[in-house]
């Protein structure tokens, strides 16, 4: 197999926790608005808004969706590494997008 410099393997990990906060946030909002609420502020940490009418299947909704969306990134990976390959790349990227989103799916 062949192998990368500590610095591409540094990038391709720091992007693709970079995609996987930026999914999870995201997921939040589209959620959010989807239930009826307001989504207001987007950081990487969290998202604020008006969501004082959401029923309770939507408050449920508004939290798992970022979890969610990480565990479908999370099997995309694990999906990528069972796949017979003879090339690096998508091993590399299977990995880092399993290891990423099954992390922020189980803390």
């Amino acid at each position: 197999m062949e192998r990368y410099p500590p610095a591409t393997i540094c990038g391709a990990s720091a992007l693709t926790i970079a995609l996987a906060v930026m999914a999870h946030e995201w997921a939040h909002v589209l959620a959010g608005w989807w239930a009826g609420g307001a989504p207001t502020l987007l950081t990487a940490t969290e998202v604020r808004g008006d969501f004082t009418s959401l029923s309770p299947s939507g408050f449920v909704a508004l939290g798992a969706s970022g979890s969610l969306v990480n565990l479908l990134f999370c099997a995309v990976g694990w999906w990528t590494l069972r796949r017979p390959s003879t090339q690096a790349e998508p091993l590399l990227f299977g990995w880092f997008c399993f290891a990423v989103n099954g992390a922020l799916v189980t803390t």
